[in-house]
């Protein structure tokens, strides 16, 4: 990969401008054969930035020789941690994707700056879209379970809830834990349809929570 190519996915990073970051993941691979691109790891990160995980884990799947044969490079690394990432949010498992992140984010000498930004990007992607489900479907939540859905701190969660318009935090009353109140969302009945099985997914973590 040359540098003008490198100083592209820099801008295009920088701007967040995702559709462009595939494009030139794409015209990358027009120059090598899929399982030795450069740029898989940017293009399964940017796919899921656009929440595209199927089409990430066919990514994933075209590199294949580099993950499956007997390579052990730090490339080969970053897939694997990508592709479990994928599977997570595949199966809308929210939680265990922010984890998963964490995780990439704890090691930053396993991933070079590029892709640590994208990841960085991407977990800020995912607790957004798990706050956007909660006030689709909730007007009261414990702030301990939502803290653990975004993969923060209970001082941390207090913070972004308290960021949100009409969002409030109620104190802990030393029975039942600290409640976080939502103002209904006047969007939820024209995309609840788009958010059935999120929304599911979502139900099915809280009661796990309290199983």
């Amino acid at each position: 990969m040359n540098e003008e190519m490198g100083l592209r996915l820099d801008r295009a990073i920088a701007d967040r401008a995702w559709g462009t970051l595939e494009a030139l993941c794409d015209e990358c691979e027009l120059h090598v054969a899929p399982e030795v691109s450069p740029l898989v790891a940017e293009h399964m990160l940017c796919l899921l930035l656009m929440q595209r995980p199927e089409q990430a884990r066919y990514a994933f799947e075209r590199a294949g020789g580099v993950v499956d044969g007997a390579d052990t490079s730090s490339a080969s690394r970053d897939l694997e941690m990508l592709w479990r990432v994928t599977c997570a949010m595949h199966q809308l498992e929210f939680a265990q994707a922010i984890g998963l992140l964490d995780d990439i984010l704890g090691q930053p000498q396993e991933l070079a700056p590029r892709r640590l930004t994208l990841v960085a990007h991407l977990r800020a992607e995912i607790q957004s879209r798990v706050l956007t489900l909660v006030a689709r479907s909730h007007t009261s939540i414990r702030l301990e379970d939502l803290a653990h859905m975004l993969g923060l701190s209970v001082d941390q969660a207090t913070e972004r809830c308290l960021a949100r318009e009409g969002w409030s935090v109620s104190m802990d009353d030393g029975v039942s834990g600290s409640f976080v109140d939502i103002p209904p969302d006047s969007t939820s009945s024209v995309r609840f349809d788009a958010r059935v099985m999120e929304l599911g997914r979502l139900t099915e973590t809280l009661f796990s929570l309290h199983s």
